[in-house]
Formats: C-alpha cells, structure tokens, sequence
C-alpha cells in the first residue's frame, strides 16, 4: 500500500514542477525580472505541502550561494527563501533537454561542462557577467544529489 501511495506522491510532484516550469516560461517576459522565477517556485513550494524550516539569515551582499543538492525541489526552496536573483549553475547537457533546457536558457544560468577544462574559462566569464548584472552564483558543488547526513 505504501508503495502506491509512494508512486502517487511522485506523480503529484512531477506534475507540480511540470505546471511550475510552465508558469515560469509563460511569465518570463510578462513579469519584471526575476519574478517569473520566483512566482512558480512560489507555486510549486506552496502546492507540495511541504514545510521548509530556515535557520538564520541570507546575507544580503552574498555573491555566491553554495547548497548540498538534496531533493528535485532545492531550486524551487532556495528560489523562495531569498530575494535575490540566483543564476544556477548547471551540467550543458541540462540546457539542451527539450523544455527544461528553456527553463534553464531564459534567466541565462550558467552551462558548464564538467569534462572540459577549456570550458570553465567559459563559465567564470559568464559567472562575471551575472556578477556584474548583480545576480548571485547559486551551485551544487556536489553535482548531483546525494544522501542528507
């Protein structure tokens, strides 16, 4: 029975971030920047019915925003607790996944490859240019999920 109730919560999340994505791509030039982004994690965060408990504070002057990827819903947490503008940085082969390569392409978050040293040249000129554009460099420096500890 469990197993049931188990594939059911994952299918109710999966649709959740599936409708969240869409809102994000069909506010993103109605809505001033970065509020389409933080809009549909709103909507995602509020309709997993999942309580986020924050200790402390986000330094306003943070320039970087390093995270212990933990679950599908991290972005969609971070993105709703602080009000900065975080440009991600994730794996190239994110941005060419059809439909989610968008959600990552609009807000101009950053590519890297992660077997090419040539191309974190590449990155750290585009993490200057969100640097500069006063966005906040949000990475998991991990690079994949791992077990909370």
């Amino acid at each position: 029975m469990s197993a049931i109730f188990a594939r059911i919560r994952w299918l109710y999340a999966v649709i959740v971030i599936l409708i969240g994505m869409t809102l994000m791509i069909a506010t993103f030039y109605l809505l001033p920047k970065p509020y389409s982004v933080k809009f549909s994690s709103w909507f995602i965060r509020l309709l997993i019915f999942s309580p986020v408990k924050v200790k402390g504070k986000c330094d306003p002057d943070a320039q970087m925003f390093l995270i212990n990827h933990q679950s599908d819903i991290d972005i969609g947490i971070m993105e709703t607790i602080t009000s900065h503008d975080l440009a991600w940085v994730a794996k190239k082969e994110l941005f060419d996944v059809p439909f989610f390569g968008l959600v990552l392409k609009l807000p101009n978050d950053i590519a890297v490859e992660r077997e090419s040293k040539t191309a974190l040249i590449k990155m750290i000129k585009d993490a200057k240019k969100c640097l500069d554009a006063g966005r906040t460099i949000t990475i998991f420096p991990e690079g994949t999920r791992s077990e909370y500890r």
